[in-house]
């Protein structure tokens, strides 16, 4: 007890607990004291690990225990102990608790500690929403080579303002070999050559790296030709052909052929919520709401207005969370973008719905449905919609919009309709 108040006192960063008879005692008191003060530690036995504690390394215990069931058997066969030699561990363990690792925001280390030891490439991502955590990740993964997808406003309520953003993400690149970077962002692209000791500014018309064509589809699938190699991309949006050079950018920096990294992307399991497409009768749901920012947001809006073209248009917004200050500006500007696009039917909840109910006139107000939950939203909206209507999902993660995906089936099934 002395000693982890004495680590309290004098701020310590993290833990190392041995096998001490002392520790193996107190082991229900060093986890708390560790999950209290968030401070990652590492055990020597795996017995932390199981009631709860971030990581142990240490000796593979079941091996000793047939080492020694050896050395038993020489010794009843008439061997010496004295003569036999003393053998030190050969096998040792890792063992992670991810659970405990997301609680103290540790994904980064974890991404390393689980990368095979013969890859040759570990591809990392770096999270931030408060100053100083990228550069703190940065120093952790030591990377090659950096990529920043695009800088927009997001976290402001740590990050400040879009300055702050850039601060924050760029740091990513600071002293890098390499870093792979937006040409559609000039801004971007001269911050990282002021840190990075090399860029590669990739993008569709413009850059190091350009596209030497591309073509949006009308479902909002696209590809690009590089190297005279056609790729094909089944993530939705212009926004995603862009990453797509930044990832064929970064593919040309590590050797990796431009067909074969063709046939990657070409394969990739779409993940959920990001723009999925489903087609549910004569409808077409996008779901992209996992997250959103005004950037993202803006971005799924021009997917609509692309691959809803010549059927009714629904965008469903809600809430942008962690804006900060500025959030109520942000939304009303996103607004204005919403009603000023030919999406026929903009519905808004949250935020979103004070947002649109402010900056609406008298026309657009005739498309445009509001509620201050996603219950009520629904049963403005679902009288309608038009049956091959391509419904728009985008919103933050803590709005939970994906609870509309089960009545928007029912609704197109035929089923009810409020």
């Amino acid at each position: 007890e002395q000693g982890l108040e004495a680590a309290s006192k004098n701020g310590v960063d993290a833990l190392i607990i041995g096998l001490e008879t002392l520790a193996q005692a107190n082991q229900n008191q060093i986890l708390e004291f560790a999950a209290q003060k968030r401070l990652p530690a590492v055990y020597a036995a795996r017995g932390f690990v199981e009631a709860g504690g971030l990581l142990s390394y240490g000796v593979f215990y079941p091996n000793l225990y047939y080492r020694a069931a050896s050395y038993i058997d020489k010794i009843l066969k008439g061997a010496k102990p004295t003569d036999l030699p003393v053998e030190r561990a050969s096998k040792f363990e890792l063992v992670v608790n991810a659970q405990t690792a997301r609680m103290l925001g540790l994904t980064v280390p974890l991404t390393l500690l689980a990368t095979p030891d013969g890859a040759d490439i570990a591809v990392v991502e770096m999270g931030t929403n408060q100053p100083g955590e990228v550069a703190r990740l940065r120093a952790i993964v030591e990377p090659n080579v950096t990529v920043v997808t695009s800088i927009a406003e997001e976290h402001l309520e740590g990050l400040g303002d879009l300055a702050g953003v850039m601060r924050e993400e760029l740091a990513a690149c600071e002293g890098v070999a390499t870093a792979v970077v937006p040409s559609f962002q000039p801004d971007v692209v001269a911050e990282a050559r002021r840190r990075a000791r090399h860029v590669l500014a990739a993008g569709l018309e413009s850059g190091d790296l350009r596209a030497q064509g591309w073509e949006l589809e009308a479902d909002g699938r696209g590809r690009v030709i590089v190297d005279g190699v056609e790729v094909r991309v089944p993530l939705r949006g212009v926004h995603n052909l862009r990453n797509t050079m930044l990832a064929l950018g970064v593919a040309r920096l590590v050797g990796v052929p431009t067909e074969r990294a063709a046939h990657g992307i070409d394969a990739m399991h779409v993940p959920p919520m990001r723009s999925n497409v489903e087609q549910i009768g004569g409808a077409t749901l996008v779901n992209d709401a996992y997250n959103a920012n005004p950037g993202s947001a803006r971005a799924a809006l021009e997917l609509l207005e692309h691959a809803g073209r010549g059927r009714q248009r629904v965008a469903i917004l809600g809430t942008m969370l962690e804006l900060g200050p500025g959030g109520p500006g942000l939304h009303e500007a996103l607004a204005r973008d919403a009603l000023a696009s030919p999406i026929e039917i903009v519905a808004g909840v949250g935020q979103f719905a004070v947002a649109l109910d402010r900056v609406a006139d008298g026309q657009s107000r005739q498309r445009l449905v509001t509620a201050d939950d996603v219950e009520s939203l629904w049963n403005r909206l679902s009288s309608r919609l038009a049956p091959d209507a391509v419904i728009l999902l985008k919103a933050s993660r803590g709005v939970r919009l994906e609870q509309l995906v089960p009545k928007i089936r029912e609704w197109a099934a035929g089923g009810v309709r409020s």
